[in-house]
């Protein structure tokens, strides 16, 4: 019982809404040297993949390895789907005025948006918020906690013309 749980957790976390009606799309994958991303949406535009979030080191809007091997696959998916836009969200953990967290989860949307539009995309595609500490992905004060909290996430919708 406990396997089928773990397994239907694995299929169930590393998701993006999608907010379009797409039929269902075939799974596109992205060779990397040490892994590889799979890309797949569902009959209700659900779009499940593995570079959904991209963390950061405390106090730091740099870009780790990790995270721009999760950006080249995400950059692959946008370019091979032309009518998707991209919101970047930046968040911070709690350490922190305000402020100051909030500027820090736009610096990390930015660094973000940076390095996807180097790989090609059209900045008109991608829009940046930043939620500072306003929106953990998980409760509590230990650096744990913190490092969950320290992210910027992707969500897709379509073009609307």
């Amino acid at each position: 019982m406990l396997l089928k749980i773990a397994a239907a957790v694995m299929l169930i976390l590393p998701t993006v809404g999608c907010v379009d009606d797409a039929p269902v799309e075939s799974v596109i994958q992205v060779s990397k040297e040490k892994s590889a991303h799979e890309f797949a949406v569902d009959k209700n535009g659900k779009v499940t993949f593995e570079a959904d979030i991209v963390y950061f080191k405390f106090d730091d809007h740099t870009l780790t390895k990790e995270g721009e091997e999760r950006l080249q696959a995400l950059s692959a998916y946008l370019k091979t789907n032309p009518n998707k836009k991209l919101q970047i969200s930046g968040h911070s953990d709690e350490r922190g005025s305000i402020e100051y967290n909030l500027a820090l989860g736009q610096m990390r949307a930015k660094s973000v948006n940076s390095y996807l539009v180097n790989l090609g995309l059209d900045q008109k595609r991608i829009h940046n918020i930043s939620y500072g500490e306003e929106s953990p992905a998980v409760e509590g004060h230990s650096e744990a906690q913190w490092q969950k909290n320290r992210r910027a996430e992707f969500v897709l919708s379509t073009f609307s013309e």
